[in-house]
């Protein structure tokens, strides 16, 4: 619970973008959150941050109890930029740390614990702050923020998909293999009519 909702007031505006790997939904997020000047949020983030410092204190992935006492008290910030967003652990730069394959694999291996994704919840809930918060990441509109004032499912053609990833085999692999790990986005609640929106490659750069 937000400080402003225990005063009774209602709690800061929510837009949550949801979406397979590689559609550019961290892309959207950010440029609405500097849009609107918003608070921002990679849920994906902060498992990969949770994944470096298990890396860096070789800290053992099966202690369970040891992890989510770690999550709880992660101290995590995004610091928008005009192109980018980056990402600090402990007041200290981690956004290229956090992007190499070791820790993202850790990240990966880490996530599928539940009594981790429950402690970096309250975390997640931590960042909805006024005026507002674009939160980017799977489950942000189903588990994480259910009452957003906007939920957005992305996807994209397997073309601008490929070109994100730059490689066709593994986008395959992601958008029609095994997607078990993402909500179906008819699952999503809906608070508008469903718009196709059709965005240049330019333009999509230009965000």
């Amino acid at each position: 619970m937000t400080n402003v909702e225990s005063e009774g007031q209602s709690a800061p505006a929510v837009i949550t973008i949801d979406g397979p790997s590689g559609t550019g939904k961290g892309t959207i997020a950010r440029a609405i959150s500097n849009w609107l000047g918003w608070h921002f949020l990679d849920s994906g983030a902060l498992y990969r941050v949770l994944g470096l410092v298990v890396t860096r204190e070789r800290l053992d992935i099966s202690d369970e109890d040891h992890l989510v006492s770690v999550a709880s008290n992660l101290d995590v910030s995004f610091v928008g930029m005009e192109d980018r967003t980056k990402v600090y652990h402990n007041g200290l730069d981690c956004t290229l740390a956090i992007r190499t394959e070791e820790c993202g694999i850790v990240a990966s291996r880490i996530a599928v614990s539940p009594a981790i994704r429950k402690a970096l919840l309250s975390k997640q809930h931590a960042f909805r702050l006024s005026p507002g918060l674009v939160a980017d990441g799977r489950d942000m509109g189903t588990v994480v923020f259910p009452d957003a004032d906007l939920q957005i499912f992305m996807t994209a053609s397997v073309s601008i998909v490929t070109h994100i990833l730059g490689d066709v085999q593994e986008t395959f692999k992601r958008l029609d293999g095994d997607n078990s790990g993402f909500i179906d986005h008819e699952e999503m609640k809906t608070l508008f009519d469903t718009l196709k929106i059709h965005i240049t490659e330019d333009e999509f750069h230009a965000l």
